[in-house]
């Protein structure tokens, strides 16, 4: 290929934005490069250290044969190295160290959800034109197929079924193909011939592993069928690509091969310990070849690096190494994770993924893509999103002029209040509700007017936080206002306002509905009705039952039953709160008069009917109640009011917490072992925990200050501030309010305050007092000195 001359800042400014942002990001990244080559080894390394944990952690090696495992070991570090050989032909028709260590470090990444990440990386880091890179990232992933195929095929064809020999012919796909595609992009026959050889070799290789770990397991019986089972095996598992790495998929389908001619047991007993043994090849193959060359350079840049970001950042590394301390303690304290009553239910439709009537499906769809089923999984990336989440909020608003303090202050929140930390311990939606609502908003203010593309993630974004809890859909009112709002700063022409805001607000509105909207036709699939959820008629009627009286008003004779019979102060409690009583009390007798609702058509619409009458009938009851949950919100501290669940559900405690009878049920189901504590940390963090926590004063302060900017105060007026502020007082306190007015209050729902409102009081102050803030940094320019650098 011939090295084009850089262009020139008039012919970059001349080609489209998209090519010049894309040409001035090239230019800031090149020093940063072997840092970044450093950082991408590393990230590699860890992917599959875990993964050759969790593989050889399934290995009963007391049942093994060892002798044939370290052949077995040799022959699939041979089929890694001769993969990597047949990328490196492909990529620059030569065997090139880095090549090799490209695909090393890269191929780490098909272990991760999505299935696509290790060709697309692949696709990014390759020179050339985009069709020279996407036709040889397929052609790689073709030949992989085609010669596993054919190796698999002449395996069956030579254990006598000759049915399977016409899958020879794959081989022929990649030389055909490749005479077609030959002139318009880089892949000439002579490279795909060479590659082609290179992987009939290796899964040659591929099989005759296979050969020896079964052989380890069983005796070394019908080795030609073990190895046409293994090669199609694995081109199933690059197939069906939703599966990570293929893991899972190319057992059961080795199993399901076999299965005629090994025990189950035996079979499922070889392939993990030949996943195990390919993924520890691989680990060799990665740390001997998959160093870059300037590793050295690229580490001290690194350090270098680091530690210039730290001494800008100072005050932001000192609370995030706190969140991270707290979160290792937690994690340490309480094993595997901690499920709670509603747990079970989000659980339940991980398994059997079909929308329920209680509860929407993105937490569970959440659980569902994560690997491994291990609940530890579930909690250690929640405390992950938790940090990532303190991270974003700092970001934006450094972004967006805060002082760096100010904003380390507005994100230690979510990274060292007690009560947050505590709830990603436990499988609730908490801290992924958190980590979406922020996300969203880091999408929509990170440019000063966000395009269609940033407009579009952020309903993407939102649309999340809808189907992960209910009461989130109505973000999208103060999104969209917010959007419109930064269109009109700084303009004055109504036209020109409506032209310019039309496509991203339609970008914003499309992507937030499509989702929603299609779940709800899901909904209404499984349920008859379009919907997120079925049960808001019964949170509401469990709200009114604190004040409902029904000689105010005229209730309908299949509703009476409804109707509280006990004097108002005098009704029954389920854990102390009389509206957790009547909307899940169904024990023997001791039930909550909805479930004494007779079976007949809308029964379950009853509830809802009767309370929104309850509300018409004494309005001025509903608002004080909802006033007073809502209040509760900003009090000092947390205690335990009258009526309402226990705060010690949220408190560490130096035992492990049973809620649900579930369990331990659930964690055998999981692989899990017993739930374990270790009560020391338990007591230490419980220490911590009451004082380590949002104080109510802190978000009386944020909601004050962002009042005062939203009204134009002093310098808020032309500070630029004033819609960000909006979006981030709007969405806890619009959230809180709307959840309290239709269910009891408890301070796991108070949480989204504690950590989004602290930013909108970040942003009110800085509205209020500085000179400098809201200012982005100019369009294709360096970051200012006071941003993330």
């Amino acid at each position: 290929m011939v090295a084009r001359a850089p262009l020139s800042d008039e012919a970059t400014a001349a080609e489209s934005p998209w090519v010049a942002r894309a040409a001035r990001a090239r230019a800031r990244l090149q020093p940063h490069l072997p840092a970044l080559r450093a950082l991408a080894f590393a990230v590699a390394l860890g992917i599959v250290v875990v993964m050759a944990v969790g593989a050889l952690g399934e290995v009963e090696t007391g049942e093994l044969t060892w002798w044939p495992l370290p052949l077995a070991l040799a022959a699939a570090a041979a089929w890694w190295l001769l993969l990597a050989h047949g990328w490196a032909v492909l990529a620059s028709g030569r065997f090139t160290r880095e090549d090799v260590a490209t695909w090393c470090r890269t191929q780490a990444l098909r272990y991760l959800p999505g299935g696509v990440w290790a060709p697309a990386s692949r696709a990014t880091v390759l020179h050339g034109r985009i069709l020279d890179r996407i036709s040889t990232v397929a052609a790689e992933n073709v030949i992989a197929l085609c010669a596993a195929l054919a190796v698999g095929g002449v395996s069956f064809g030579l254990s006598g079924a000759p049915l399977w020999l016409p899958l020879v012919l794959a081989v022929a796909v990649p030389a055909i193909a490749s005479r077609f595609i030959s002139g318009h992009t880089r892949l000439a026959p002579s490279r795909t011939h060479r590659a082609l050889l290179n992987y009939l070799v290796a899964y040659v290789c591929y099989a005759g592993a296979a050969v020896l770990v079964q052989g380890a397991v069983s005796g070394f019986s019908d080795p030609f069928q073990v190895a046409g089972a293994a090669s199609i095996a694995w081109a199933v598992g690059l197939v069906v690509i939703f599966a990570p790495g293929g893991v899972g998929v190319r057992e059961l389908a080795y199993v399901g091969l076999l299965s005629h001619a090994f025990p189950e047991g035996e079979l499922a007993a070889a392939a993990v310990t030949l996943r195990g043994l390919t993924i520890v090849a691989e680990l060799g193959a990665l740390v001997a070849a998959g160093r870059p060359r300037d590793l050295g350079d690229g580490a001290r840049r690194a350090a270098v690096a680091g530690a210039a970001l730290v001494r800008r950042h100072a005050v932001f590394a000192g609370v995030l190494a706190g969140g991270i301390a707290l979160r290792v303690l937690t994690s340490l304290a309480y094993d595997p994770a901690i499920v709670y009553y509603d747990s079970v239910d989000y659980l339940t439709r991980a398994d059997n993924f079909e929308p329920g009537r209680l509860r929407p499906l993105g937490y569970s769809l959440f659980i569902r893509v994560l690997p491994g089923d291990s609940l530890a999984v579930v909690a250690g990336t929640q405390h992950l999103l938790g940090l990532v989440t303190g991270g974003l909020i700092y970001a934006v608003l450094v972004r967006l002029g805060v002082r760096r303090w100010l904003a380390a202050l507005a994100a230690a929140p979510v990274l060292l209040d007690a009560y947050q930390v505590m709830l990603e311990e436990f499988v609730l939606t908490e801290a992924l509700f958190a980590f979406l609502l922020v996300a969203g908003c880091a999408a929509l203010l990170w440019d000063r007017r966000p395009g269609i593309v940033e407009a579009g993630l952020a309903g993407g974004l939102f649309a999340g936080v809808a189907v992960t809890r209910a009461v989130g859909a109505i973000v999208i009112v103060p999104a969209l206002l917010t959007l419109l709002l930064l269109y009109w700063e700084g303009r004055h022409d109504v036209r020109r306002w409506v032209r310019s805001s039309a496509l991203p607000a339609a970008a914003l509105a499309l992507a937030f509905a499509v989702p929603v909207v299609g779940y709800a036709a899901w909904f209404h699939h499984f349920h008859g009705s379009y919907s997120i959820t079925s049960n808001g008629g019964v949170f509401l009627y469990g709200r009114v039952s604190t004040f409902a009286d029904c000689k105010h008003f005229s209730v309908p004779p299949e509703e009476e039953i409804l109707c509280p019979r006990q004097a108002i102060g005098h009704r029954p409690q389920l854990h102390g709160s009389t509206v957790n009583w009547y909307t899940w009390a169904n024990y023997g007798n001791n039930k909550s008069p909805r479930f004494k609702l007779p079976e007949v058509p809308g029964r379950g619409a009853l509830p809802g009917r009767f309370a929104r009458r309850a509300i018409l009938a004494q309005p001025w009851d509903y608002l004080q109640a909802v006033g007073h949950d809502f209040l509760r919100g900003f009090a000092p501290i947390r205690t335990r009011g009258a009526d309402e669940l226990p705060i010690s559900r949220w408190q560490f405690t130096p035992h492990y917490p049973v809620f649900s009878r579930e369990t331990e049920r659930i964690l055998r189901a999981r692989g899990d072992h017993p739930p374990h504590a270790r009560p020391a940390l338990g007591r230490a963090l419980r220490d911590y925990q009451r004082f380590g926590f949002t104080w109510g004063p802190v978000l009386i302060v944020s909601a004050l200050a962002a009042a005062l900017a939203l009204l134009g105060v002093g310098r808020a007026r032309r500070s630029g501030l004033r819609a960000a502020t909006l979006l981030f007082a709007s969405l806890p306190l619009g959230v809180f309010a709307a959840t309290v007015a239709a269910n009891t209050f408890t301070w796991r729902y108070q949480l989204v305050m504690a950590v989004v409102l602290p930013v909108a009081g970040a942003l009110g102050l800085s509205a209020l007092l500085e000179k400098r803030a809201g200012r982005y940094p100019a369009a294709g320019q360096p970051e200012p000195s006071e941003g993330i650098q």
